[in-house]
């Protein structure tokens, strides 16, 4: 088992051999699906529906660092023809990330799916969806928070990255709700929310291992940092497209041998 910063420091390196995109939402989703995958997520009942899609590396780097994976099949991830660890998340990966995603807005969607069909057929397990603060400027993440309230579906956390940016400029700039905002958008809809520290894997596996609310879906607000550590791309438009090329890669590490990439 790989602790956190070493997963963090993987998660460069898969970005840097690969030539892959998305790197500045990869590094700020990486806490919570490392934390997921280290104990959190019962992989016999939960189910993980990624809809945060385009970040993919980052689930392959914690499912590498949590042993589902080899380093074989990590560093199969974008570039080697034929492989099952593409730029977006295959269908049925493993039994607990049972779809596809990578079309934003979908995901919330799915994971109701999920959690309705557990209440009928009375199967216990918690279905996880994690999504971006971007992604829930589209009105289906809307329809499926109104359906999951409506049908108090208890069995069912959405996690959402809130790092300030989608793929076209800040989600202030781009529709107007920024966290204080989205966070009353989904109060008024009777969801439970919780409001944390997104970078921090013991701020969230508290979080995570809290018991859920009997009558009502989870709302995780998490705030993160686009880019966490990427120097002059940390907090920026750009890190949402920028490549790991060999010398960004050496400044990056050599600015990081002085300063932790882990919280306390």
């Amino acid at each position: 088992m790989m602790t956190y910063t070493d997963t963090y420091l993987r998660l460069l390196k898969l970005y840097k051999d690969t030539g892959a995109g998305h790197i500045g939402g990869g590094v700020s989703i990486l806490p919570a699906v490392y934390v997921l995958l280290n104990g959190i997520l019962e992989t016999d009942r939960d189910s993980l529906v990624f809809s945060k899609g385009h970040t993919v590396a980052a689930l392959y780097c914690a499912l590498f660092a949590c042993g589902y994976i080899s380093e074989q099949e990590l560093m199969s991830f974008y570039s080697s023809e034929g492989t099952r660890f593409g730029g977006h998340v295959p269908s049925h990966l493993f039994s607990f990330i049972p779809f596809a995603t990578g079309s934003l807005g979908h995901g919330p969607s799915l994971a109701c799916g999920l959690a309705l069909a557990k209440r009928y057929k009375k199967e216990s397990g918690i279905i996880y969806c994690i999504c971006g603060d971007g992604e829930w400027q589209e009105g289906a993440c809307w329809e499926a928070l109104a359906f999951a309230v409506h049908h108090k579906l208890n069995n069912i956390v959405f996690y959402i990255d809130c790092n300030g940016w989608q793929g076209f400029g800040s989600v202030q700039s781009t529709i107007g709700h920024g966290d204080n905002i989205l966070a009353e958008k989904i109060y008024s809809f009777g969801a439970k929310i919780t409001r944390c520290d997104g970078e921090s894997p013991k701020v969230l596996s508290d979080i995570f291992t809290r018991p859920l609310d009997s009558s009502f879906p989870t709302v995780i607000l998490a705030k993160t940092t686009k880019g966490k550590g990427l120097l002059e791309y940390e907090n920026t438009l750009d890190s949402h497209y920028i490549q790991m090329n060999d010398a960004l890669y050496k400044r990056v590490m050599k600015n990081l041998e002085n300063n932790s990439c882990e919280k306390a």
